[in-house]
C-alpha cells in the first residue's frame, strides 16, 4: 500500500530532532499494517484517523489502495489547527 506525506508533513519531519523523526517515520512505515496507537477522530473530523506517537499526532486518511498522511504537529494543538485548514479548504 502507497503511503502519500502531505508538504506539511514533509517539512515537519524535516524539522524534528534525529530521535523523534525516526520514531515518527518508523509509526508512518507501519500504518498499511494497522500497527501504532491509532484511533478515528469524531465531530467533523470522524472520516480521519490518528497516529500517536508520543507527543506528536498524524493525521490520515486511509483510503483502498493509499493512505494520505495529511497533517502532523504537537497534540496540544493538532486538532485545532487541521479542523481550521480543512474548512478553509473546502470553502476554497
Amino acid at each position: 500500500m502507497k503511503i502519500n506525506l502531505s508538504p506539511q508533513v514533509v517539512h515537519y519531519l524535516q524539522s524534528l530532532a534525529p530521535a523523534p523523526r525516526r520514531a515518527l517515520r518508523l509509526a508512518i512505515r507501519n500504518l498499511p499494517e494497522g500497527k501504532g496507537d491509532i484511533r478515528y477522530l469524531s465531530g467533523r473530523l470522524a472520516e480521519y484517523q490518528r497516529l500517536r506517537v508520543t507527543h506528536h499526532r498524524l493525521i490520515f486518511k486511509r483510503h483502498p489502495k493509499h493512505i494520505d498522511c495529511l497533517f502532523v504537529e504537537r497534540r496540544d494543538v493538532v486538532y485545532q489547527i487541521f479542523d481550521k485548514i480543512r474548512q478553509k479548504d473546502l470553502l476554497s
